[in-house]
């Protein structure tokens, strides 16, 4: 829904996204429900946590203050920005992670930031993107594959994709590129949200039990195309890291054959 000083958009999905974004300064409120209660977090001013029949955050992606009372959520908009509305994702309906409810509030923290910019929920027949900064994001899913065109300017961001296992078998390997080049993994989640304009492309995986989730961060903004590839192990490579001292025995039997076979020919 668009009007003359906000746009609405509600999403249909598993973290029911409802994303209101001002064109000029504001005041949003959110009428609570009976057994709905609201508090905020203990040093982060941006985030409200949602208790009751619905558990879930508002957030808002601008400067601002809430004021909360029995019956209502009162957030007043010094700049422009977005406020959203994310309920916490249900069990087996979206990519399970360990520590789900830790990981959610996380992942809430660098919306509000501004260092995640989109999150992808992946399915083969059943996909959808929510989009929390200004940017333009299009995906492929194939069996096995997943194509995402991203376009924004400005300040670099992270993407997060959910990919459910039938998209993409956990037990195989996964290639990340970003145009066409393979990007170096992060060795944290922290390491792959916290970057800078300077750092190279990174991305890191996270493994749940009906899927993964893949998150992939372009310091710097233009155009670009990410590909997340399955990657078969070929038998020759899988020996190979499964006994790392197989080259040095090959090696260590040749010696002994030339050996032999030098003593042979001098009787």
């Amino acid at each position: 829904m668009r009007g003359a000083d906000a746009e609405i958009e509600v999403h249909d999905n598993p973290l029911a996204l409802l994303k209101i974004k001002t064109k000029t300064n504001a005041t949003i409120e959110f009428n609570l429900a009976n057994d709905i209660r609201a508090e905020k977090y203990e040093n982060i001013t941006n985030i409200i946590r949602i208790h009751g029949e619905i558990d879930g955050r508002i957030i808002m992606v601008a400067k601002g203050e809430a004021e909360i009372s029995n019956e209502s959520v009162r957030i007043s908009l010094e700049s422009l920005g977005s406020v959203l509305f994310m309920v916490d994702p249900l069990p087996d309906v979206s990519v399970n992670i360990q520590s789900q409810v830790f990981h959610e509030e996380r992942i809430s923290r660098y919306i509000g930031n501004k260092k995640i910019g989109a999150r992808l929920l992946l399915q083969l027949n059943n996909s959808d993107e929510m989009i929390f900064s200004d940017m333009n994001v299009s995906c492929k899913v194939m069996k096995g594959r997943i194509k995402v065109v991203v376009n924004a300017t400005g300040e670099g961001k992270a993407i997060i994709l959910d990919v459910r296992n039938d998209v993409l078998n956990i037990s195989k390997e996964i290639v990340v590129k970003i145009d066409n080049q393979s990007i170096q993994i992060a060795k944290s989640f922290e390491e792959v949200v916290n970057f800078s304009s300077e750092d190279p492309a990174k991305y890191y995986i996270l493994n749940g039990t009906n899927g993964l989730q893949i998150v992939v961060c372009i310091p710097r903004f233009s155009t670009h195309t990410i590909d997340i590839i399955e990657s078969e192990v070929t038998s020759v490579e899988a020996e190979e890291k499964e006994t790392p001292g197989a080259g040095m025995a090959l090696l260590a039997i040749s010696i002994v054959l030339v050996a032999l076979l030098v003593r042979r020919f001098r009787k």
